[in-house]
């Protein structure tokens, strides 16, 4: 659970195509090039195995399907799975790829399908496992029932209700349909797999519709016997599609019929001698880094100790601005803050490791890890990206992170910015210490999910968060907007108990102290009735102020004339 240490030897990358759509990709291996293409609604994460079968004879890249994963979702109400087909040839020309094997599990199997039927040229063999014949009755009964629209509650009984339908889809098929008829075959799985399936359905938002009705509107039957290239077509027997093999019409020479048993490593044994049978183009160049896009932030990886940190980034003049995230956070959550200054500064906002879609490369002993442990992985990215000075705008804890990094490398931060800063007594951060971050766990019923949500919500009601007494009521007005509640919900379940360690760092750190050995220009920026920037002012007297709302649009305008002072 929480977030992996890096693969050894499969990272992540992203590519941008027509200068304003991304796709974020998996690669790894040398030699000839097959492109794995994920169902729905998961990311490239699922082919982790069949990347490691492949990668010691192969150069293998696994796109997100657009608007699944971290890939930009493509344009319109409902494209068709052959502008899927269009999207991907996109991608492969811009990452430089001509022809390549093609292999697509379910939904990526009818974009493999129509990729190989519209770019027969580009395509030595197309590999689908799991194809798709609906008949018109059931085409109709799941473009009416299989699509609900997903959008986040006050409540947080969108979360619920997604656990119970991640659930119901191992037990019916479709998971609307209680019958006897529609029951599965299957073991339940783990709530630790179901965690990690509805953090895949949670990237991709309500954009999970999409793809997946894409590949419900697509008619197979029409399709698959067009395909000129060379088709393998594959199925286990377990599948909910394996009937779908008796509805196929005749088909031509070039397109065989597989079937497997129960047996998945069968079919993926068969897959790699397929591949081998029709290789791709023999090699590829790069990865380049991305394009810019314009107007806005893109999405990118730089290379640190032990992994990769994900970030969001723009170009232009002056003084690059670093915006970090807090605890059990992550870009997304200071995505608005980070955009304001695109057109003003060039900007960055990194993943903390262990948080968002960054590589845990500092380890999960909560006791050694500090904002000086923190400070050295941004230290390495910074340095990696080739940056000798930054301005730091730090939220709330985070914000010691940057004091850290101006007392690490003199000269590196030119500016600190302090966004709501802690500053707390010795006795009340010992208590937040202990009780601030329970340990997350799932359970088969998915409460942990209503756990997460109110403690996230209730930061904005009560102080600290577990008080929930008169005396702990917040004297402000309620910060509880759900679109910003469901943002740092989907960080905390990312991050799960990282949450621990990254939260400890900041209670532990000393304010009192540090805040008096700042090698840099400090400004404390919070509401004027923010009580730690006051305390800290009185304690302090070289730090300055500014006041900023919690509508991060405006920070920009607001703390500009202190980083060009």
């Amino acid at each position: 659970m929480g977030i992996e240490p890096a693969h050894p030897t499969i990272r992540r990358h992203f590519v941008t195509v027509n200068g304003e759509r991304q796709v974020h990709y998996r690669r790894a291996g040398k030699g000839p090039v097959v492109v794995l293409l994920h169902q729905s609604p998961t990311s490239s994460r699922e082919h982790i195995p069949l990347i490691e079968r492949l990668m010691n004879e192969f150069t293998v890249i696994a796109p997100d399907t657009p608007g699944n994963g971290l890939s930009d979702p493509l344009p319109g109400d409902q494209p068709l799975a052959e502008e899927y087909a269009h999207a991907l040839a996109q991608t492969l020309e811009a990452l430089g790829i001509e022809r390549c094997g093609v292999f697509g599990t379910h939904t990526g199997g009818v974009t493999a399908t129509e990729f190989g039927r519209l770019y027969p040229e580009r395509a030595s063999v197309v590999i689908v496992d799991g194809i798709t014949c609906w008949t018109e009755a059931e085409r109709a009964d799941a473009l009416e029932n299989y699509f609900t629209p997903f959008a986040p509650r006050w409540d947080g009984s969108h979360l619920t209700w997604l656990w119970s339908r991640m659930r119901e889809q191992t037990i019916f098929f479709p998971w609307y349909s209680k019958t006897l008829a529609a029951r599965l075959d299957y073991d339940l799985p783990s709530p630790d797999r179901l965690h990690n399936g509805l953090l895949e359905f949670l990237r991709a938002g309500d954009e999970y519709r999409k793809p997946y009705k894409a590949a419900f509107i697509f008619k197979g039957e029409e399709s698959i016997p067009a395909l000129t290239c060379p088709t393998h077509l594959m199925a286990i027997a377990p599948d909910v599609l394996f009937g779908h093999f008796d509805r196929l019409p005749p088909l031509p020479d070039n397109i065989k019929v597989e079937r497997f048993g129960n047996s998945r490593t069968k079919l993926l044994d068969r897959a790699v001698e397929v591949l081998r049978q029709y290789p791709g183009q023999p090699s590829l160049g790069g990865p380049e880094a991305p394009k810019p896009t314009a107007g806005r932030t893109w999405q990118d990886y730089e290379t640190v100790d032990g992994g990769q940190l994900h970030m969001r980034r723009s170009g232009g003049a002056g003084r690059p601005v670093l915006v970090q995230h807090d605890a059990a956070s992550d870009n997304n959550v200071v995505r608005l803050a980070a955009e304001g200054f695109v057109g003003k500064r060039p900007v960055i906002a990194f993943d903390l490791p262990g948080n968002g879609e960054s590589d845990n490369t500092i380890g999960t002993d909560k006791d050694a890890i500090t904002c000086t442990t923190y400070a050295e992985v941004t230290r390495q990215a910074l340095a990696s990206m080739g940056l000798d000075a930054v301005d730091y705008v730090g939220t709330w804890g985070s914000g010691f992170t940057g004091l850290e990094l101006a007392k690490m490398q003199p000269g590196l931060v030119d500016h600190l910015v302090i966004a709501h800063p802690i500053y707390h007594p010795e006795s009340l951060r010992r208590e937040l210490l202990e009780n601030y971050t329970p340990e997350l766990k799932t359970d088969w019923w998915g409460g942990y999910l209503l756990m997460a949500w109110h403690a996230m919500r209730d930061q904005g009601l009560f102080w600290p968060w577990y008080n929930r007494t008169r005396e702990g009521v917040l004297p402000r007005e309620p910060y509880v907007d759900t679109a910003m509640v469901h943002r740092r919900v989907v960080s905390l379940l990312k991050c799960w108990n990282m949450w621990q360690a990254h939260y400890g760092a900041h209670w532990k750190y000393d304010a009192h102290t540090e805040l008096g050995k700042a090698p840099v220009p400090v400004v404390l920026a919070s509401a004027p009735d923010h009580p730690g920037t006051a305390e800290a002012l009185k304690d302090h007297s070289a730090l300055q102020r500014a006041t900023i709302t919690t509508d991060m649009t405006a920070w920009s305008d607001a703390l500009l004339p202190f980083l060009e002072s």
